[in-house]
């Protein structure tokens, strides 16, 4: 195996329930032709990776990873575009560095060859979004009024419709 090394692995992906927003929350762009599209509330997940470092000397190691942490005090920070189609939504993803540990594997005499191996295991909070569904612009609004004691429950009825009738 040649060394140094470094390499990546997700290790886990957990729903975070508890920063889910209603699913009746949407937001929509703005219209064109009659039309917007309209996103829904996006599904929060923390994703969890590992990178692997393998170096031959401890010196090479440290070289590493001295240029990875000071990045993550708490967190690194990477703005997004997660839609192709809109470039002017944009999100933060929060990268942090959660834990750091190390193994020194030789065997034999200490002048031998060894390798040393250090995992950065990070979290990565991130969102994933259903799909863009098209909408009509809501022209007309209509209430009615009832009286619920009365045998004859329509009270009234407004309508309201946007004046001039093109905004």
């Amino acid at each position: 195996m040649k060394l140094p090394r470094i390499s990546i692995e997700m290790t886990d992906m957990m729903r975070r329930s508890m920063h889910q927003l209603p699913k009746t929350n949407t937001f929509i762009t703005n219209a064109t032709n009659g039309q917007v599209k309209k996103f829904y509330t996006a599904t929060p997940y923390q994703l969890n990776f590992q990178v692997i470092i393998a170096t031959k000397s401890e010196d090479d190691m440290h070289q590493i990873v001295e240029q990875i942490i000071p990045y993550f005090a708490p967190s690194y920070t990477i703005t997004i575009k997660p839609f192709n189609d809109y470039p002017d939504i944009k999100e933060d993803i929060p990268i942090s560095l959660a834990s750091v540990s190390q193994e020194d594997n030789y065997e034999g005499m200490i002048e031998d060859r060894s390798s040393y191996f250090y995992y950065l295991d990070f979290e990565m909070h991130t969102d994933y979004y259903g799909p863009i569904s098209d909408t009509n612009i809501i022209k007309k609004a209509i209430v009615d009024f009832h009286d619920m004691d009365s045998a004859e429950s329509l009270m009234t009825r407004i309508t309201v419709t946007p004046d001039p009738a093109s905004a």
